[in-house]
């Protein structure tokens, strides 16, 4: 009975949610990148790094200014434990482990004209990155890294986004922004507040 009420329930939730993107109305979607700087405050590890996160974004419109951008980006980079936390690594170094992370980001916008052809977004999404395992060096240190990110919940990355986009033509546009990643879950662990905390140049190609 509670197996059967549990699958009733998710069902249900799955026609509402279909529902209402089905209700929204389709704007075009985007090719992006956020090139930037996600900081580090573990001293014995490799510098901050600079990271490249690729992906795709939908662009739904609840209004015509409020909209719905469901988005999906990859990132990668090399991890180590370093005084029991999560710490950037030098490429392949000992004790290592590459790190895939898959980025959901369920942005919120606001959307201004500012002309016929440049235009403003603010964006706002309660970002959740999970890590997978690919690579190891040395002794493996993933389960631990895992440990970790799921452990400890930090998966929980708000982000916040401001565009200018630049018209093209009818059907293509030129996105051009900053995005700042914030590690929520530094309010209930021990480390301090910058530590992951990320500065990115927005990049995006609109298609319509």
């Amino acid at each position: 009975m509670k197996n059967k009420i549990t699958a009733m329930t998710v069902a249900l939730l799955v026609f509402c949610m279909a529902d209402f993107l089905y209700a929204l109305d389709y704007k075009g979607f985007a090719i992006t990148d956020d090139f930037g700087i996600s900081f580090t405050s573990t001293s014995d590890a490799a510098p901050s790094p600079v990271n490249h996160t690729p992906g795709i974004e939908i662009f739904l419109h609840i209004t015509d200014n409020i909209s719905f951008h469901p988005a999906l980006a990859l990132s990668w980079g090399e991890f180590l434990m370093s005084a029991n936390k999560a710490a950037p690594a030098e490429i392949e170094a000992a004790n290592a482990a590459l790190l895939l992370s898959i980025i959901l980001r369920p942005y919120i916008g606001y959307h201004i004209d500012i002309n016929s052809i440049l235009s403003f977004d603010g964006f706002f999404s309660p970002t959740l990155i999970f890590k997978l395992p690919i690579k190891s060096y040395g002794q493996d240190p993933s389960g631990e890294l895992l440990s970790y990110y799921y452990g400890g919940f930090r998966l929980i990355y708000p982000e916040l986004s401001l565009r200018i986009s630049w018209k093209i033509t009818e059907h293509m546009s030129i996105m051009v922004g900053e995005t700042t990643r914030i590690p929520l879950f530094r309010l209930w662990d021990s480390y301090p507040f910058y530590d992951e905390l990320g500065l990115f140049l927005h990049l995006g190609l609109v298609l319509k």
